[in-house]
């Protein structure tokens, strides 16, 4: 889950700033890749979801903490989407946290699949 309270304003603050998009990914299988504390890496399925660039506003000079709090809040979504799918992609369901409750309108679309790490070729 990702959570906001441990998301750091830093990456909207400089997106919007630059006026440049931020792209959320979310990974998994990673922890059965390699589980932590394990010196070797396992033959795993990990998959790789990149979605939709996230614009920020348009800003002249400063930005204000309004605009980089709710591009973060975006990004939270955004990230948390991709990891979803990600999951999803990987056959291991996501356990969605009612705190953590997703406003529909701020959801973004996903391009139609994502980037499986074991393809060969």
């Amino acid at each position: 889950m990702v959570r906001s309270d441990l998301l750091h304003a830093g990456p909207a603050f400089v997106a919007a700033r630059a006026r440049v998009p931020i792209v959320p990914m979310g990974i998994a299988g990673t922890d059965h890749a390699m589980p932590g504390g394990s010196p070797l890496i396992r033959p795993s399925k990990v998959v790789m979801v990149v979605g939709k660039p996230i614009e920020p506003p348009e800003v002249d000079g400063r930005v204000p903490r309004r605009v980089v709090d709710e591009l973060t809040e975006r990004l939270r979504v955004g990230l948390q989407v991709a990891f979803d799918e990600a999951q999803r992609l990987a056959g291991r369901p996501a356990m969605p946290d009612p705190d953590l409750a997703i406003d529909e309108s701020l959801k973004p679309e996903l391009p139609d699949a994502g980037l499986d790490l074991n393809r060969r070729g």
